[in-house]
């Protein structure tokens, strides 16, 4: 049921009034023609730019608290966590195999650097996992 607003005298009454408005009673050569939401563009079109603008105001407080929500959890997982570190000196020949093997160790690499050494070509790797600490 919704409430309509008398385009002649601005008091209000129900869709279902089969009368009309009762403070203005259209005469019986004038045909009824009830006001509803439907037959206003303007209060339609307001309703549509309020509804709209709602829903970027709740897009924008998902993404804020979303991205807050994910920042915080990450730093509390980051806090705790301890890592242990290695450094890989692989010839040319070898890089591809240790590299595949460290991976599936769960090392990570952090740095890497080609260098010569004795005139022979290797490569110095810095490379983190974390470390497994004890349950308590």
């Amino acid at each position: 049921m919704a409430i309509i607003t008398c385009e002649k005298c601005g008091s209000k009454y129900s869709d279902k009034s089969p009368k009309g408005c009762e403070n203005c009673k259209p005469s019986s050569a004038e045909p009824y023609t009830p006001i509803t939401p439907e037959y206003q563009p303007e209060h339609r079109e307001s309703t549509l730019n309020t509804i709209k603008n709602l829903s970027i105001v709740a897009l924008i407080l998902f993404f804020i608290f979303g991205a807050s929500s994910v920042y915080f959890l990450s730093f509390l997982k980051k806090e705790n966590q301890q890592y242990e570190y290695t450094i890989l000196a692989p010839k040319d020949k070898d890089l591809s195999q240790q590299l595949k093997t460290a991976g599936e160790q769960g090392w990570e690499v952090i740095s890497s650097r080609r260098a010569l050494s004795d005139g022979k070509g290797i490569y110095e790797i810095i490379m983190k996992k974390t470390k497994s600490l004890p349950h308590r």
